[in-house]
Parts: C-alpha cells; sequence; structure tokens
C-alpha cells in the first residue's frame, strides 16, 4: 500500500465513508491540498504517524470546513496546537 493510499483509507474512516468509492478523486485532492497547506506552516514530510495523523487531521478539516459553509476555515485549536508540535519536534530533531 503506497502512502496516498494509506491517507485516503485514514481520510475515508476517519469521515465514516469506508467502503464507499463515490468521492475517492474528491478527497485525493483534499490530501494534496493538506500537504501543501501543513507544507507552508513549515511541516515536512516524514514517513511517521504523526506526520500521517496531522495530514488526514487537516484533510478532514477541509472536508468538514466545507460542508458545514466554514468558508474563514478557522483551524481547531487542537489541529493548530498538533501542528506547532510537530513543527517543534522536527525542529529539535534537526538540531
Amino acid at each position: 500500500m503506497t502512502p496516498d493510499e494509506k491517507y485516503l483509507d485514514l481520510l475515508k474512516s476517519d469521515l465514516q465513508r469506508s467502503g464507499r468509492n463515490d468521492q475517492d478523486e474528491y478527497l485525493q485532492e483534499l490530501i494534496e491540498a493538506a500537504k501543501e497547506e501543513i507544507k507552508g506552516y513549515g511541516v515536512k514530510y516524514t514517513d511517521s504517524s504523526d506526520y500521517t495523523s496531522v495530514l488526514v487531521s487537516y484533510a478532514s478539516f477541509l472536508f468538514r470546513s466545507r460542508a458545514e459553509m466554514n468558508y474563514d476555515r478557522t483551524m481547531p485549536r487542537h489541529l493548530d496546537r498538533r501542528i506547532k508540535q510537530m513543527i517543534w519536534k522536527q525542529v529539535r530533531d534537526d538540531e
């Protein structure tokens, strides 16, 4: 299983859409958007469960914010905190 397939499966589970394939292309685009956006915050790609969790949570946030018409896209505090913690961990590990 490729990382992208894993991300898609986890996102579908998070959104309670397992077994459905009708929105796979859209969900894959959200994953790609989430990758770019968290990269813009300073998160580097790693093959870790932390990265996977943050990426899937962010993609889920993008999906839900659109569904709820939350166009200002105010990020939930728990997700903001996880992104900041991940950045700090990556900076610390690079030293």
